[in-house]
């Protein structure tokens, strides 16, 4: 039976936070300040020693950052000094220390900076020769890379970097055809392409970019070489979320204003076919264009995947399926302010966090945090409530 939970009060803090909810509980927080103009788009959340990270792109594209503590509670904030453009998707930890990429407006150079201590950020150093950031991510081995587009050569870039962030391995793909404006578009939040990455389980990475003409899907090995690639239609369509599990992948791809989800998915190793090669199913109640969100998560020792996403209500879900596929319960999120959906971080108590935007009073766009217990995931699942 599919169980559905709904959080039926929302907590909206504008400026201070509550101390109503201990470590470990679920909550409900959005941040304001006292910019009414102002509007905030998430890209990330990670988990850090002390809490929870969350990096948003303010206004246009400047890149912003909130803390809150382990309840939930702002524990500080940063904004990207003049200059310093478009934080790209993904927070990446090195040496436990939060590590996330943006841009420099003059140069287009990816920077890369550190978040040490809530309110600290440090600028590490730039990447000389690239432009455009796109994703960030860490492979198997926790080393960092770097998804990035290069308008002379109109190739997608990977770089391969160490712990220290120093490359150690560039790889270009190419995509000759002319796509700045495409590329602008994404930076300045104005239609934004759901660029991810991630690593294969034996060695090698997966993800989407400009490639070959189109919104490209692609699997490479641990020297870059391409092994396989799923090719979209042009820009209008293509591979959007992707997760390699045990018993296959799961796949969000889209096509146009339509959302197609499958798992598991078998998909191939190597070899060039369409993203439509990958099937799944109309998700009908998905909103077109927002992100969708997975992650693998253990409850009683038993596999299960989380898929996040933003429905056609305007409000943020999160599903609890089964290894085989099977949805077992939905959380929705109340139905009160509308809301966007980012990302969403595995905490390390076993509950989950997912970040978004939220319009306050119908027209404060606020970054905001909510998270869902270890037991209320249990609960999703069908299991029964662990006794206190």
């Amino acid at each position: 039976m599919r169980r559905i939970l709904v959080l039926g009060i929302v907590l909206t803090l504008f400026g201070s936070c509550s101390d109503d909810f201990e470590e470990g509980d679920s909550f409900f927080h959005v941040f304001n300040d006292d910019i009414a103009q102002a509007k905030y788009m998430p890209e990330s959340v990670a988990i850090t020693g002390s809490g929870y990270m969350m990096l948003s792109a303010k206004g246009e594209w400047t890149p912003h950052v909130v803390w809150m503590d382990a309840s939930g509670n702002l524990d500080g904030s940063w904004e990207a000094p003049q200059g310093v453009i478009h934080p790209a998707s993904g927070i990446v930890s090195l040496g436990g220390v939060p590590h996330f990429v943006c841009m420099d407006q003059v140069t287009l150079q990816p920077i890369l900076f550190a978040a040490p201590s809530a309110g600290q950020v440090v600028e590490i150093g730039r990447l000389s020769g690239g432009q455009y950031p796109l994703c960030f991510g860490a492979g198997a081995d926790g080393n960092p890379f770097l998804v990035a587009y290069e308008r002379q050569s109109r190739r997608t870039m990977f770089y391969q970097m160490n712990a220290s962030g120093a490359i150690t391995g560039i790889k270009g793909f190419n995509n000759l055809q002319e796509i700045d404006d495409l590329v602008l578009a994404h930076i300045k939040r104005q239609k934004m392409y759901p660029f991810f990455a991630g690593a294969l389980p034996g060695g090698g990475y997966y993800f989407n970019g400009l490639v070959n003409y189109s919104y490209s899907f692609l699997l490479i090995d641990q020297e870059l070489n391409q092994q396989a690639l799923y090719q979209g239609t042009q820009y209008k369509g293509g591979v959007a979320a992707a997760l390699p599990l045990g018993e296959g992948w799961a796949v969000h791809r889209f096509l146009n204003n339509e959302m197609y989800f499958g798992y598991p998915v078998s998909v191939a190793p190597s070899g060039v076919f369409t993203a439509q090669n990958l099937g799944g199913g109309l998700r009908f109640q998905w909103m077109p264009g927002t992100p969708v969100r997975f992650k693998s998560h253990s409850l009683d020792g038993k596999s299960y995947l989380l898929v996040g996403y933003t429905g056609t209500d305007a409000q943020m879900h999160l599903s609890v399926l089964s290894s085989s596929g099977q949805e077992l319960g939905t959380f929705d999120l109340g139905q009160g302010a509308p809301a966007r959906l980012a990302d969403m971080a595995i905490d390390q108590d076993g509950g989950v966090v997912l970040c978004g935007s939220f319009s306050v009073a119908g027209q404060f766009v606020r970054p905001g945090l909510f998270k869902l217990d270890y037991n209320e995931l249990r609960l999703l699942a069908g299991l029964e409530e662990e006794e206190s």
